[in-house]
């Protein structure tokens, strides 16, 4: 069973996820997996020196990362020819790793929905908060300014264009005794448990 949890940037899913991993729960960080497979010699590596050249790479064979994102960000059409190399790859890795375990196996996706990745999960987590708050963590975790906040805010998916798509909607404007008094009411739910062998 995998469970994916995603939601804009300051909701709270890395609180979520550093909660599951401290239960003992199968969590995979899809940023992690995305490193990963662009590493030398992975295949996404090869996939973005075959579309997009070897100028992207530094002598030793590791990306440049802010290169790319800077040629990509500025064309979407490749932004989108870059996703679609990488997210096939990187889902693949998920389940790879997912495979490594039994039970139920946690997805850390910010961009779940954006990546069409729906459909590659049994069940959605979305977690969602007030905008005043998302504001105030990011500005305190990342030292950023509100207005660079805003903008990262304005290029995600609101948390109602997320909600359609949800199976749970885990509110976090509290503390986080209340989040994970939320989480552990979820985990136990039977719906959670029904592991097919």
């Amino acid at each position: 069973m995998v469970i994916g949890i995603t939601g804009g940037i300051g909701s709270g899913k890395s609180a979520i996820s550093d909660y599951l991993l401290s239960l003992g729960e199968a969590v995979i960080d899809a940023d992690v997996v995305a490193r990963q497979v662009v590493q030398p010699g992975e295949p996404g590596s090869k996939e973005i020196k075959l579309v997009f050249g070897d100028s992207f790479f530094s002598d030793d064979g590791s990306l440049n990362r802010k290169k790319l994102a800077d040629h990509v960000f500025a064309d979407k059409s490749r932004l989108k020819l870059l996703n679609s190399l990488l997210h096939p790859i990187i889902i693949d890795r998920l389940f790879e790793l997912s495979n490594l375990h039994s039970g139920r196996v946690f997805w850390d996706v910010a961009l779940l929905i954006q990546a069409g990745m729906q459909q590659s999960v049994d069940f959605i987590w979305l977690v969602v908060a007030n905008e005043d708050e998302k504001i105030r963590r990011v500005t305190q975790r990342d030292g950023a300014s509100e207005q660079s906040v805003r903008q990262r805010m304005d290029k995600q998916l609101s948390d109602e264009q997320m909600k359609p798509f949800a199976h749970e909607i885990i509110e976090n404007n509290e503390d986080l005794s209340s989040l994970y008094n939320k989480i552990d009411t979820l985990l136990n739910k039977p719906t959670y448990n029904e592991v097919s062998e």
